[in-house]
């Protein structure tokens, strides 16, 4: 089935990046890759300012489960990926994201 989060914190406004998330600053953009959650502040475009840098930081990881299914249809056993970081949010199952938690 899906992986669907919950409780995912996307911007704190009293956390220390918070100035870099400025929208005159470059604001921030986050980026999913390979279990992992990375904020990327700073300018975006083609046109950046000389002395402007791009940061890509870990937020966390990202709750993955993985099936093994049977006819490739039922699952026949479902795990949760390793993971060396703190998670970002948690997992909820489909039938509760379906009828709103």
């Amino acid at each position: 089935m899906g992986n669907f989060l919950q409780n995912v914190v996307v911007f704190n406004s009293s956390a220390g990046y918070a100035p870099q998330c400025r929208v005159d600053n470059g604001g921030c953009r986050y980026l999913f890759q390979d279990g992992h959650m990375f904020r990327v502040t700073g300018k975006h475009d083609s046109t950046t300012t000389v002395g402007t840098r791009r940061e890509k930081t870990l937020v966390g990881d990202v709750v993955l489960r993985e099936c093994r299914h049977v006819m490739g249809l039922f699952p026949a056993g479902c795990w949760y990926r390793k993971h060396n970081q703190e998670y970002v949010g948690k997992i909820i199952g489909r039938w509760k994201w379906w009828f709103n938690y």
